[in-house]
This record gives C-alpha cells, sequence and structure tokens, in this order.
C-alpha cells in the first residue's frame, strides 16, 4: 500500500501536533508550572510575576519565593495595588508586620477607598498591639464596605478584649 503525500503529510502533522501537546500538558501540570512558564514568556508583565508569586504564596506555602515574584511584579510596576496587597500579605504570613505595614499603606495611597487594605492594615495593627490604630482600620473598612464581616469580627474582638483601649 503506497501513501499519498497528502496522506504523508497529514501523518507527519499528526505525530507534529502530538508530540507538541504532550510537551505543553507538561506545564499544565500545577498553578506554579502554569504561571513559571506565563512569567518565563512575558518577563516584563506584573500578571505572570504576581500570580506565579499567589501560587508560590498559597498552594505552596513558600511566601519567600512569593515575595520574590511580588517584587518583580512592584519594580515594573509601582501604581499597581495588587502586587502590593499579596506581598504584604506574605509579609504576614512571616510575621515580617513593618514589611506588611509599608506596602499596606502605599496600597492604600494608590487606592484609599478599598476596604480590604484598610481591614489587613487593622490585621497588622493587631498583631503590633495598636490596638487604636487597628481599630480605626476595621471601623474605615466597614465604612467603606458595611458587609465586610471580617472587619466587623475584628472590631467587635478589640472592644471585647481592650475596652478602654479605644476610648470606650
Amino acid at each position: 500500500m503506497q501513501l499519498k503525500s497528502g496522506q504523508l503529510f497529514f501523518i507527519a502533522a499528526a505525530i507534529f501536533l502530538s508530540i507538541a501537546a504532550f510537551q505543553r500538558n507538561s506545564v499544565w501540570q500545577t498553578e506554579i508550572s502554569v504561571w513559571q512558564d506565563a512569567r518565563d514568556k512575558a518577563l516584563y508583565k506584573v500578571r505572570p510575576h504576581n500570580n506565579l508569586g499567589n501560587a508560590l504564596r498559597d498552594d505552596a506555602n513558600l511566601p519567600e519565593k512569593a515575595i520574590l515574584e511580588y517584587t518583580m511584579a512592584i519594580a515594573l510596576a509601582p501604581g499597581e495595588v495588587p502586587p502590593r496587597h499579596n506581598i504584604a500579605v506574605a509579609y504576614l504570613m512571616l510575621a515580617k508586620y513593618d514589611e506588611a505595614e509599608r506596602e499596606l499603606l502605599m496600597g492604600i495611597r494608590l487606592m484609599p477607598n478599598n476596604p480590604v487594605l484598610h481591614a489587613n492594615l487593622g490585621f497588622v495593627y493587631l498583631k503590633k498591639g495598636m490596638w487604636n490604630r487597628a481599630g480605626d482600620e476595621f471601623t474605615t473598612a466597614l465604612i467603606l464596605r458595611p458587609d465586610y464581616q471580617m472587619a466587623r469580627d475584628n472590631l467587635l474582638w478589640i472592644e471585647r478584649m481592650a475596652p478602654g483601649a479605644r476610648g470606650n
């Protein structure tokens, strides 16, 4: 049986595409591998660095490595808020409260009406024992988003644990 040139081309294309698909599938094994591939193909884009940082921080519990990716994202776009918020969360995981505070304050300067930034800054202040400032940040978060349960719970906790700290 003799194959025609069109059939040979189709078989060769099918083999080539099968190999390419097999190689590409290895990239899709984990969220980390997906974002590493995206980062490697777009070194000067913020999103791959930020999302790789999220995967390293949340999926692999590697906040130190995540911080490197967030730092690159911030260097590429200093005015972007998500990498600043995300690096602050990684710093919180490492109990680096001053660094988390710095990044959250910068995020709030860039986006002052973001309740999540205020609530997380309140959490940093809780960790630092700064009850009044924590309460102020949770209150701000609630003003910006009245249904923000985490901010409400933390504010109630402060009022129960240190009622005199807020001037109550």
